[in-house]
């Protein structure tokens, strides 16, 4: 019969501490450590207590080198995930075990408590093993495994496997302070499948990078959580609290925030490695939030410093902006070290990338010309460029203070550095007025929002606060919450925007380039101007079948929801089809003829229009494009089944019927073209439009797809018969609809289109 109990397990015997540690120097900080540079170790010094317990703490991984890829997303200073974390003893070995903070009992019964750690999982991050030990119970753990590991899961990423042979501690990167313990390892990671990594390494059969790990001591006691409101703008944490009476919530909120009294202000430190003149933009951007802090009652609660020398950006003891470099533009993020506890904000960490400054540039070269490109003046593309740093970093910064994306504040006269902005542009007279381009410092509703979440002030009731969920682009239904939009009428804004396009559109040619630049290039210059229109398609877009809401709370009066007005719906869905006529679509014919090839020794880009032609540029395929980034998401099922709920619901608004009319009127049922290009592109947009209906019959509800399936049989009605092209219509549209029932359904995909966000 097999033994009913586990053998005890004895440890071998072991050195004492000073012995394993002889000709090492003992540092000391959080806990006690030893490097040992020539075998590459580290080992820390613990005092287990009678039950094994040796200290809890924060713990946080993060990348100090990066990848530079931005579609890999490894990058330098990412931060990576953050536990609270004990150090428990159990026979020869110390595991680090990350308890389950998501799930609680806080009413002080220690058999609550215990019934709820013992319904959930923990997870062991890691075990140390003990190599030595002292009569008084210290004992000394090896470290060097737990640095030297892809904490990060950067092998998942590359789609590699660490390599150890190839991998070792850097002990010149491990630190020791009163509040934390550094820890740096240089990683490098083979049988890379990744193919991005080819671009961005010198070998892609070994990716090394240096991977950074924190153990950090547990903020004092003292910080009051504050209760989170969804109208207050404010990230969130949240758990179970298990021990709530049943009349109140299972589940508990709490703002997101720093700790900030008068003695100990917030300051944060700008990457010194960002070059001039942007890092005094990124500092001034940065310092706009002192006006912030000091409106909530906290005057010098905050500051900030280009970051001084001595001081590592990866030591989690400074809020820090750092400058990160990508082979290709792409977003910023401002991140932070949590409490998962309390929601308090231990670091804040940005990362700003270096391209989005020249993507600004571009596109105000592509609207302006290149003329007045760094002479200062008020159009000079650089310095309109760097308004937008200035808000960039004030935007990253934000969320680092706790802050969400407010994507209508720009329905509030720019009320907000947490939105997406687009350039604020106007026609006047014969040129584009760049002279309000971008806001200078924090808005209304950040000053509203940073009372709340450090002052003592009610969350803001007065000014609209729509964020992410509700600025997604397919399923977003108010016309508001758009992003890089910057206008209070979404209808308004479209027909400016197209106005700018056209204008700069109808000028655009050599004027556009630098002297000497390949004119191949100039492609990549005319996308950012071609597809100027996007963002303000999306807002117009939300107005067809949309609805006005905003966060609210039971018993503020600002619940519920409203339609848009039916007469506002059908000026939207007009101004959508006025963008997909063969007009707006074409370019000026001295530009197609100027338009070339790519330059001898130009590099392929994400930024050039896609092609069938090769050396020709496929302007065609352009304007098929432009008119599936209208009509693809105008067609979209889950936008027409809310025009079909909102029609039923109140009388006026737009039907399906009547939307699909209207598109059909304005693709199908025109007039001759002039001309034998028009005629091709008007042939085009309708394949656009079937090949869209088509995406919605087999993809909507049975409602839906009735009214889809009856605009098809329509267009067989009316086309006139005879012509190759009818005929091929025809028979396109008999064969879907004639489809048999095992028919695969059509999966929706839209026509590739150049690189959106981030813009300016």
């Amino acid at each position: 019969m097999p033994s009913m109990f586990w053998p005890l397990l004895v440890a071998p015997d072991l050195p004492t501490i000073a012995e394993k540690t002889r000709g090492l120097v003992r540092r000391e900080g959080l806990l006690p450590s030893y490097v040992n540079p020539q075998e590459g170790a580290i080992y820390l010094e613990i005092q287990p207590k009678a039950d094994g317990t040796a200290g809890d703490f924060l713990y946080r991984e993060s990348l100090r080198t990066g990848v530079g890829s931005n579609d890999l997303g490894l990058d330098r200073g990412q931060l990576g995930e953050t536990y609270l974390v004990s150090l428990v003893q159990r026979g020869s070995k110390v595991l680090m075990e990350a308890p389950n903070t998501r799930f609680r009992a806080m009413s002080g019964d220690a058999n609550e408590a215990r019934s709820v750690q013992e319904s959930f999982a923990t997870s062991v991050l890691w075990s140390f093993p003990v190599v030595a030990r002292d009569a008084s119970g210290r004992a000394l753990i090896d470290a060097t495994g737990f640095a030297v590991r892809d904490a990060h899961g950067s092998a998942g990423s590359l789609k590699g496997s660490l390599n150890a042979d190839r991998s070792a501690l850097d002990p010149f990167g491990c630190k020791a302070f009163p509040m934390n313990l550094e820890f740096e390892a240089k990683l490098t990671f083979t049988g890379v499948g990744a193919p991005e990594a080819s671009a961005v390494s010198p070998n892609a059969g070994a990716v090394t990078l240096v991977q950074h790990q924190s153990l950090v001591k547990l903020p004092e006691t003292g910080f009051q959580p504050r209760a989170f409101d969804p109208r207050g703008g404010a990230f969130s944490m949240d758990y179970y609290d298990f021990s709530a009476p049943l009349g109140a919530p299972l589940v508990k909120r709490f703002a997101i925030r720093h700790r900030l009294d008068a003695k100990h202000p917030l300051v944060y430190y700008v990457d010194s490695a960002a070059p001039e003149p942007i890092r005094s933009a990124l500092l001034e951007g940065v310092r706009w939030w002192a006006k912030a802090f000091e409106n909530a009652g906290f005057p010098g609660g905050f500051r900030a410093e280009i970051l001084p020398a001595g001081i590592d950006i990866e030591d989690a003891r400074y809020n820090v902006v750092q400058w990160v470099h990508r082979d290709t533009r792409g977003y910023s993020y401002g991140a932070a070290i949590t409490d998962p506890r309390t929601g308090e904000i231990i670091q804040g960490r940005v990362s700003l990338d270096s391209s989005r400054g020249r993507q600004d540039v571009l596109l105000f070269e592509g609207l302006l010309g290149t003329a007045n490109t760094g002479k200062g003046t008020p159009d000079d593309p650089a310095q309109l460029a760097l308004a937008r740093l200035r808000q960039l970093a004030a935007h990253e910064v934000g969320h680092t203070l706790g802050l969400a994306h407010n994507f209508a504040a720009s329905a509030n006269d720019r009320a907000s550095v947490m939105d997406y902005p687009a350039p604020r542009l106007r026609m006047s007279g014969n040129a584009i007025d760049v002279s309000d381009a971008y806001a200078v410092g924090v808005g209304e509703w950040d000053e509203a929002a940073i009372a709340y979440l450090y002052g003592d002030k009610a969350p803001p009731q007065d000014l609209l606060f729509l964020s992410d969920d509700d600025a997604d682009e397919t399923s977003g239904s108010e016309p508001h919450a758009v992003r890089f939009d910057n206008n209070d009428d979404p209808v308004a804004y479209l027909r400016e925007a197209m106005s700018i396009r056209r204008f700069a559109l109808d000028r655009f040619g050599e004027r556009n380039l630098k002297p000497g630049q390949p004119t191949g290039e100039l492609q990549l210059v005319l996308g950012p101007v071609y597809y100027y229109h996007r963002y303000a398609v999306d807002g117009a877009l939300r107005m067809v079948g949309g609805i006005r809401y905003q966060n609210s709370v039971a018993g503020d009066r600002r619940g519920g929801t409203m339609p848009i007005d039916g007469d506002r719906q059908r000026a939207a869905l007009d101004g959508l089809l006025d963008a997909v006529q063969p007009a707006a679509l074409d370019l000026p014919p001295a530009l197609l003829a100027y338009l070339g090839p790519r330059s001898f020794g130009q590099p392929t880009s994400r930024e050039e229009f896609r092609s069938n032609t090769t050396f020709v540029f496929d302007s065609l395929g352009a304007a098929n494009t432009g008119a599936d980034l209208v009509i693809g998401r105008l067609l979209d099922p889950k936008r027409l089944q809310r025009v079909l709920e909102m029609s039923t619901r109140v009388q006026g608004l737009p039907t399906v019927e009547e939307v699909l009319d209207g598109i059909l009127a304005r693709t199908f049922w025109v007039a001759n073209p002039a001309s034998p290009r028009e005629k091709e592109i008007r042939q085009g947009v309708q394949d656009v439009v079937l090949e869209r209906l088509m995406d919605l019959s087999d993809n909507a509800t049975p409602a839906v797809r009735t009214r889809a399936d009856a605009a098809l049989r329509t267009i067989l009605a009316k086309m006139t018969p005879g012509s190759p092209r009818m005929t091929a219509v025809a028979g396109r549209i008999r064969r879907f609809l004639e489809r048999p029932d095992t028919t695969p359904r059509r999966i929706p995909a839209a026509q590739p289109i150049l690189p959106g966000a981030p813009i300016g």
